[in-house]
């Protein structure tokens, strides 16, 4: 299992005007579980499973606070590393809903609310276990790209769902035989009805 707590920068903008909703969004409680499994010839699996409650939050446009629903994500990964290569191979898939802002709206009139986004996406990356300052530590680094996504409600202003990609840079630390230390920097970068722009860190342990 995991907890994290972290930051995360969000900057919508709408397509055809010049109107952004700008906002922080903490996460002081994410919860996870993660499995790991070796396999046959060099391969293995893992997966995790995550539910994260988000502050609400603020546009800078409008002053005006807006609840942020929770968002969730999945993922699943076969790796491969021989004896001979410097460092794990994998790829797999990631599922998450999260929410933006109806920013586009906006121009119409409309009071700020979200509406919620469903995406998958196929995952590449790399992973490497190392010794520094005589502690374990793992690294990872992934980039994503979605395949298919869908919204709780498409937008008044241009019904297109978001289409981008993500990566993701990881880092954990063995403290001792039953706990990690972990952090994460991650981004966004998506298209559709809005541009957005979302810049995440986090740090938390695993346990």
């Amino acid at each position: 299992m995991f907890y994290a707590l972290s930051r995360g920068n969000f900057t919508e903008e709408a397509s055809n005007a010049d109107l952004k909703t700008i906002s922080n969004q903490d996460s002081p409680l994410t919860l996870g579980v993660a499995v790991f499994k070796p396999l046959r010839n060099n391969f293995n699996f893992s997966a995790s499973l995550y539910v994260s409650k988000l502050d609400g939050a603020v546009s800078t446009e409008s002053g005006t606070p807006v609840s942020i629903p929770w968002e969730y994500g999945v993922t699943t990964y076969l790796g491969y590393k021989t004896p001979e290569m410097p460092f794990e191979v994998y790829t797999g898939f990631d599922y998450e809903r999260f929410s933006s802002f109806n920013t586009g709206e906006l121009l119409l009139g409309e009071d700020i609310s979200t509406r919620e986004h469903t995406l998958l996406y196929g995952t590449l990356g790399v992973a490497k276990v190392f010794q520094f300052l005589n502690k374990r530590w793992l690294f990872k680094g992934s980039y994503s790209t979605s395949i298919t996504s869908s919204q709780s409600r498409p937008s008044l202003v241009n019904p297109q769902a978001f289409e981008g990609n993500k990566f993701i840079v990881y880092l954990n630390m063995k403290y001792n035989k039953d706990w990690f230390y972990h952090g994460f920097v991650k981004q966004h970068s998506l298209e559709g009805a809005t541009k957005l722009v979302v810049n995440r860190i986090g740090i938390g342990y695993i346990f």
